[in-house]
C-alpha cells in the first residue's frame, strides 16, 4: 500500500509502509507528520495510524536502532539509547539543554512539544503590532492628505462647485478606508508568511506555526487575518480563548490550524 505525507509544505510520496517506517525511525516522519493513503477519508496524524502498520516490517530497522522512544521537545522519533528520561518524559540528547530550561522556568515537558505563548503575552505583542500599524497608516494618509488638501483649496480659490470639493472628499475617504483595513492586512499576512511573526512576536520571542510544525503559507496567512477580525467582531470571544485553551489557541487559531509558540 502506497503512503503519502507531508514535507515542509509539500506533499512527498508514494512510498511503501517499509519506508514509512525507515523515514520515522531517522525523524523525518515524526508522530504530528500527516500522512494519507488511499482509501482513508483524511490526512491524519502518524501517530494515529501507525499502529496499523505491519511491525514485521520494521523488524530489521527497529532492531538496528533499538526500541524507539519520541522526544517530548521535538516531537521525532529517536532510538531509546540517545534519549534521557526527565519528569517522566524522554528527551533526546540534542534537546536535553532546552528541556532542562522549561523544567527551570516552571514550563515543563507535560504541555506538549511545543511552549505555547500565553494570553497576555499575546496581548502585549497584538498592541505593539497595532501601534505600528496605526503609526504607518496615519502617516500615509497624511502624506496622501496634501495634494488633495491644495486641490481643495485650489478649487475654493478658482471658484469651481461644491461638487468637485465633495468628490476630492469622497476619493480621499477611499484612501483613507484603504490605508486603515488594508495595512494592517498587508503587515500580517506578509510578515507572517515570510518570517513566521510580525514585529510585536519578535519581541516577544514567539512565531505562528502549522500544527505540524511546518511554516504558514501566505494564503493561510491572509485567511488567518480575517480569523482575528471575527475573533474581535465577536466580543473578542475568539481572543479570550487563548486563556482557557490548553495549547493557547484562540479561536482564529483554531480556524486555520495554527499554534503561537515560543521561537526556540
Amino acid at each position: 500500500m502506497s503512503w503519502y505525507y507531508q514535507k515542509g509544505q509539500e506533499q512527498a510520496g508514494p512510498v511503501d509502509e517499509k519506508e514509512v517506517l525507515r523515514l520515522a525511525s531517522t525523524g523525518e516522519i515524526n508522530d504530528l507528520t500527516l500522512v494519507w493513503k488511499e482509501g482513508m477519508s483524511g490526512w491524519k496524524s502518524y501517530v494515529e495510524v501507525k499502529d496499523t502498520f505491519d511491525s514485521s516490517d520494521g523488524n530489521s530497522i527497529q532492531s538496528s536502532q533499538g526500541e524507539m522512544v519520541t522526544c517530548s521537545v521535538s516531537g521525532k522519533s529517536v532510538p531509546k539509547r540517545e534519549a534521557i528520561e526527565l519528569n517522566g518524559r524522554w528527551v533526546s540528547a540534542e534537546h536535553k539543554n532546552e528541556a532542562l530550561e522549561r523544567i527551570k522556568s516552571g514550563v515543563g515537558l507535560d504541555e506538549g512539544i511545543y511552549n505555547y505563548i500565553g494570553f497576555w503575552w499575546r496581548v502585549l505583542a497584538r498592541l505593539v503590532d497595532g501601534i505600528i500599524t496605526s503609526i504607518v497608516s496615519y502617516a500615509l494618509m497624511f502624506l496622501l492628505a496634501i495634494p488633495f488638501g491644495v486641490a481643495g483649496f485650489a478649487s475654493n480659490l478658482i471658484g469651481q462647485s461644491s461638487d468637485a470639493s465633495a468628490g476630492t472628499v469622497g476619493i480621499y475617504f477611499i484612501i483613507q478606508l484603504v490605508c486603515s483595513l488594508g495595512i494592517p492586512m498587508a503587515y500580517e499576512v506578509f510578515l507572517i508568511g515570510k518570517f513566521g511573526a510580525t514585529i510585536g512576536k519578535k519581541l516577544i520571542g514567539a512565531k505562528v506555526i502549522r500544527s505540524d510544525g511546518s511554516k504558514l503559507t501566505y494564503m493561510r496567512a491572509f485567511g488567518r487575518y480575517w480569523g482575528i477580525m471575527l475573533s474581535g467582531i465577536i466580543l473578542y470571544i475568539g481572543y479570550i480563548m487563548v486563556a482557557f485553551d490548553r495549547e493557547k489557541r484562540g479561536l482564529h487559531d483554531k480556524l486555520c490550524d495554527t499554534l503561537v509558540v515560543r521561537n526556540n
